[in-house]
């Protein structure tokens, strides 16, 4: 009982992760960095929405690194 509150426990954690990733890359990538380089070029809003999708895709690429350890981890108990 006790190894299964703690596997969800990581995956809880790996889930608040998971946004705390994404809102701060979207700030970061998206609002601050491509906000920037739009007013420094003149180019509307298209460094903003390519911060904002590379931010995206940095974020679930993340999160699927950070679910493979987690199942490697749980396999690994699951054989103990």
């Amino acid at each position: 009982m006790n190894i299964k509150k703690t596997s969800q426990a990581k995956f809880i954690s790996v889930c608040v992760s998971f946004g705390f990733t994404v809102g701060i890359l979207i700030y970061i990538l998206g609002f601050v960095i491509g906000g920037w380089l739009d007013r420094h070029f003149g180019t509307g809003s298209w460094f903003m929405l390519g911060g904002v999708l590379l931010a995206i895709f940095c974020s679930f690429f993340e999160l699927i690194q950070a679910l493979k350890v987690l199942e490697k981890a749980e396999k690994r108990t699951d054989k103990e």
